[in-house]
């Protein structure tokens, strides 16, 4: 097979560089689009092309199978809710001598100095000591900013790739407890790797190599962004050179350069798989040098999208998730030439001399003789950066709580201030006249989300499912019963509604109605299965105290009526249907449409009196109880581009972007002439804010919560503060 050379060539970004909505960010969408449209698609044919068959000398069947990693003379790998440690003293024959469960699905994996660090996406990331292998031991649940996906280790610093919301940079030096440094957006962030004092960084829609600065791992910063020729995923550096795995469409191919497309027929539809090489002569611009294609293919089932590599002496293994496993001769870096493959559905690989570990999903951790084809790398990391003391520098205009975990939200009851702070459970403070602490609740997961009604408190705790309390008075809270859902999975947001007999949950992939009438005994009543749930995809409050909303990422909007009884409450009506705001199909006719349209989890939902503010790009559109085609209706512009979640408290307007750190004010007095009162940044990850004593109060991640006392004044906002925040 010979080597296709992409025209593209890197492209240097200034150093301050930072990614935006504009058009090299509508790549995430192109892609769940075509998600929405094909669910299903044969996988791609082989040919004797892609070199000799691997023979699999042994299966370890372990369900779930997604990524391996070898150190020393142990392999390890993850599966479904557990890390497997078997003694490869016989590469050919490997043996189980180590088991630790963990809750949720494992992505990816590294093992650094007797620690293994696990991915498992909304389930945040599991630091498991392995000094042990026969006994490993859990030390620590780690709440990361948003899905883990990709991980890296290098000396006290660990990396987290999270997808829209970039890289994490952890402090490791006590594995028991880190600490978190610091964070950069990349375009979409899947699978990184680390040489000294940079990040390199696949990212996934936007078909990007990242390279990021990180010798001040508090403030990191890309300095410079490379376009490939598919969907970016895995990343390894290995000598002066560095590897970059691709797959879905091929963006050189497409019709139009701008996007990689998923239109069937076009000549770029599922065509870019494959691997390209980079010379790292100079690690801060890698210089593209060559690539080899995979074969085409465009499918979805189960979640299985991603690509890895790793290097392997003269040649690199690639999994190719459906295409199974790939070993490329990269001798000739200009032209790789594939010269071995297995057909399996893989996660990730791993090698030693002579052998290759096929983590596969569906089919347990296979052991592939590969002899004299594969040699162990070292995988050197280069030097470790120094891990400087985070800076504490005292805000001008604002008060700051810092519990020591990531502050997701904030509700209140009375005049206290119930905090969702992860990794540090529930919180409960007063904020004035000055920030107290009063109590606390240790939750069973990470809290990342309180909603209160009345007297009771309903807390979301991911792993550890749904909790309800009671406020007894003084800050004090008392259990009133608990809700674990049947399948298993974390419970990442519950809010209350109907004046608090029910809670909507996200559960994995479905919203669950709960009655909680009985608080002591939460049943569930109904659902809303969809796609893909990101987070916070429900409406904040309801209309006329009955009509709510939900939506799945570019899945559609369905209106929830709580008047109905029981699966009634579903309604079946959508506010907005998942294809009516999709462009047109066919690429000579899409120029200029703006696909980030699509209803989808930057979005959000707020009543507004006798209707519901839904944002999109750049504003909002307002809909009444069991309307139809949002798309249709006008759009009342607030801030150019801007897309977040929105509260409304009197006359304001208020919108977060938490993947972005900005937080927008408007005035909408007149609901269809909105005013933009001011927009700035955050340094952490702003949810949705509330108004309370005349104070702005923003969850800001793990810079904590804001509290912008009279904050019309400190913000030097143009509007009479009694008439913007009347009811």
């Amino acid at each position: 097979m010979t080597a296709s050379t992409p025209t593209n060539r890197p492209t240097l970004q200034p150093k301050r560089f930072r990614a935006t909505y504009g058009n090299r960010r509508y790549g995430w969408t192109v892609f769940v689009l075509g998600f929405s449209l094909n669910l299903l698609v044969t996988p791609p044919a082989q040919s004797a092309d892609y070199g000799r068959e691997l023979a699999c000398v042994q299966t370890i069947d372990k369900p779930g199978a997604m990524d391996a990693v070898v150190s020393g003379d142990h392999l390890f790998f993850i599966g479904y809710g557990h890390l497997y440690v078997a003694d490869i003293t016989d590469p050919a024959s490997p043996k189980l001598i180590g088991d630790c469960p963990f809750e949720g699905n494992g992505r990816q994996l590294a093992v650094d100095r007797g620690i293994a660090y696990v991915t498992a996406r909304a389930n945040g990331v599991y630091i498991i000591d392995v000094h042990d292998p026969c006994k490993p031991e859990m030390l620590c649940h780690y709440d990361c900013i948003e899905l883990a996906t990709g991980v890296e280790v290098q000396g006290d610093l660990l990396f987290i790739a999270q997808r829209q919301y970039g890289v994490e940079i952890v402090n490791i030096a006590d594995p028991r407890h880190p600490v978190y440094v610091g964070k950069v957006k990349t375009g979409e962030a899947q699978s990184i790797d680390v040489r000294g004092d940079i990040i390199y960084a696949g990212d996934w829609g936007t078909c990007e190599l990242t390279t990021i600065d990180i010798s001040d791992p508090c403030h990191p910063e890309i300095i410079a962004s490379h376009k490939l020729d598919g969907y970016g995923d895995g990343v390894y550096v290995a000598g002066d050179r560095l590897y970059v795995s691709t797959g879905h469409h091929c963006r050189r191919k497409g019709s139009l350069p701008h996007y990689p497309y998923v239109v069937e027929g076009d000549a770029g539809y599922g065509a870019g798989h494959g691997m390209e090489v980079f010379s790292l002569e100079d690690a801060r611009k890698p210089k593209f040098l060559g690539r080899i294609d995979f074969p085409k293919g465009y499918y979805r089932r189960g979640g299985y999208d991603m690509w890895s590599v790793v290097a392997a002496g003269d040649v690199v293994c690639c999994a190719d998730t459906h295409n199974g496993v790939f070993v490329v001769d990269v001798k000739n870096p200009r032209t790789p030439r594939t010269v071995a493959q297995y057909r399996e559905l893989v996660g990730g690989v791993a090698v030693v001399d002579d052998f290759i570990y096929a983590a596969c999903p569906k089919a347990g951790l296979k052991v592939l003789a590969a002899p004299s084809l594969v040699h162990r790398d070292k995988h050197e990391r280069g030097t470790p950066i120094a891990v400087p003391p985070v800076p504490q520098e005292p805000p001008k205009d604002h008060r700051v709580y810092q519990p020591g975990g990531q502050v997701w939200s904030v509700d209140f009851c009375d005049d206290y201030a119930v905090v969702a702070a992860g990794m540090k459970g529930l919180r409960v403070v007063r904020l004035w006249p000055e920030i107290r602490e009063v109590s606390h609740v240790e939750t069973g997961g990470f809290a990342v989300y309180a909603s209160v009604e009345g007297d009771r408190v309903f807390v979301s705790e991911n792993t550890a499912g749904l909790s309800i309390w009671q406020h007894t008075g003084n800050g004090q809270l008392r259990l009133l019963g608990r809700y674990q859902p049947t399948n298993g999975k974390a419970v990442r947001q519950a809010r209350v509604y109907a004046g608090g007999k029910y809670t909507i949950l996200q559960v994995g992939h479905a919203f669950e109605i709960l009655d909680v009438s009985r608080p002591e005994q939460p049943k569930k009543v109904a659902e809303h299965k969809v796609a893909i749930i990101y987070g916070d995809q429900m409406s904040h409050g309801e209309i006329d105290g009955r009509y709510a909303c939900v939506w799945g990422h570019v899945k559609g909007i369905r209106w929830l009526d709580f008047a109905a009884s029981d699966s009634k409450i579903n309604t079946g009506v959508n506010l907005a249907d998942t294809y009516s705001f999709l462009p047109p199909l066919r690429p000579e006719i899409n120029t200029g449409v703006d696909l980030a349209s699509s209803y989808g989890f930057f979005a959000g939902i707020v009543s507004l009196g006798d209707q519901f503010l839904c944002t999109c790009r750049g504003g909002y559109r307002l809909a009444g109880p069991l309307e139809q085609d949002l798309e249709k209706k006008p759009v009342y512009p607030v801030s150019e581009r801007f897309l977040g979640k929105p509260s409304v408290f009197g006359k304001g307007l208020f919108l977060t972007s938490r993947v972005q750190s900005e937080v927008v004010i408007a005035e909408i007095a007149d609901r269809r002439k909105p005013r933009l009162l001011c927009q700035f940044p955050t340094a952490g990850n702003p949810g949705t804010v509330v108004v309370r004593n005349e104070a702005l109060i923003i969850p800001d991640g793990y810079n904590g919560l804001l509290v912008y006392d009279d904050f019309v004044k400190t913000l030097g906002l143009d509007v009479d503060k009694q008439a913007l925040l009347a009811p």
